[in-house]
């Protein structure tokens, strides 16, 4: 029996958040939030978890369109996080994180460095199939 591809795994559910963000912007990235998904494995290792969070957390608000597109990212980055576990949100986040083992922790923010790669990776070739500009 052949192992699981994981990356495959952490692909397919950043896959499914860029249609989130598609489906709440009529089929189109707002460039301000590609900048962010580009920018989003930097922004976590020099902000940290907690910061970039707020940070989407912010930006997020369900009655806009890009507000919801930003909802949407939060919400995946929120459950990346925790994994297997219960479901994080913002206002608990660093109560949930201070109780994690340090082992947990690392192996946690690893998965949501992959995860912010394969979102960054599949927004750049979505816009580059649809003939967007670069930048």
């Amino acid at each position: 029996m052949t192992a699981p591809r994981l990356d495959l795994r952490v692909a397919q559910r950043a896959e499914a958040t860029l249609q989130r963000v598609l489906d709440a912007n009529n089929q189109r990235i707002p460039p301000e939030v590609l900048t962010r998904l580009r920018g989003l494995a930097v922004m976590l290792r020099t902000l940290g978890v907690p910061a970039t969070l707020a940070f989407f957390a912010g930006k997020a608000d369900r009655g806009k369109p890009l507000g919801r597109a930003y909802q949407a990212v939060l919400d995946a980055l929120l459950t990346e996080l925790a994994h297997d576990g219960p479901a994080l949100q913002v206002k608990d986040l660093f109560t949930r994180l201070e109780r994690m083992p340090a082992p947990e922790l690392m192996l946690a923010f690893a998965r949501l460095n992959a995860y912010a790669g394969w979102l960054r990776r599949l927004a750049e070739a979505w816009q580059h199939d649809m003939g967007g500009a670069r930048g």
